[in-house]
Order: structure tokens, then C-alpha cells, then sequence
């Protein structure tokens, strides 16, 4: 299977930063350019193949603007969250480690 990441340097494509989450010890990764490219969410999904990410349920949080995938996988869930701002965030309480 060839990437669709093989014929572009993905620092050009996406850019994000891990950190805490606010008012919290929770580290998250922050995915604050490139979230408004139509593929994003193939793109990261294929990124992470090998862990056999599964999605579990989507929700739709109008109020706030915003969706978020709850993702089962081999090495635990998390939770993908995208905003009409462009930023997306993946999260994981389970995970910190």
C-alpha cells in the first residue's frame, strides 16, 4: 500500500504540537494547521493504520461548533475532536504514559 504522505513532506501538510490540555496535567496533541484540508481525516486514519483504528461513535456538538470521533484501537481509545476554527485535538485519559 503506498501513503498518500510518499510524494509530499507531511511537516508541509500538517503541523501540531503535544501539550496539556487547559487546566489540566492531561498531555493531547494539538493539530493546529492543515485540519482544514478535505482529507484530513482519511489522511490521519491512514497515518495511523497500524494501530487498526476503529471509529465508534461520532458526535455532532453544535453548540460548541465542533465534531468528535470516539476511535477504539490495539493500543487503547481516544478521542478526536475538529472545529469550524481549523483545530483538531486527540485526546486520550487512558494514555498519559
Amino acid at each position: 500500500m503506498t501513503s498518500k504522505f510518499s510524494n509530499m513532506n507531511i511537516k508541509d501538510k500538517y503541523k501540531y504540537r503535544f501539550r496539556p490540555e487547559y487546566n489540566s496535567e492531561n498531555l493531547l496533541i494539538e493539530i493546529f494547521s492543515g485540519v482544514e484540508n478535505q482529507n484530513f481525516f482519511s489522511d490521519l486514519l491512514n497515518s495511523i493504520i497500524e494501530i487498526n483504528p476503529k471509529i465508534e461513535e461520532v458526535s455532532e456538538l453544535w453548540m460548541n461548533d465542533e465534531f468528535i470521533l470516539e476511535v477504539q484501537s490495539d493500543i487503547g481509545n481516544f478521542s478526536l475532536s475538529k472545529d469550524i476554527w481549523d483545530l483538531a485535538f486527540i485526546m486520550s485519559e487512558n494514555n498519559q504514559e
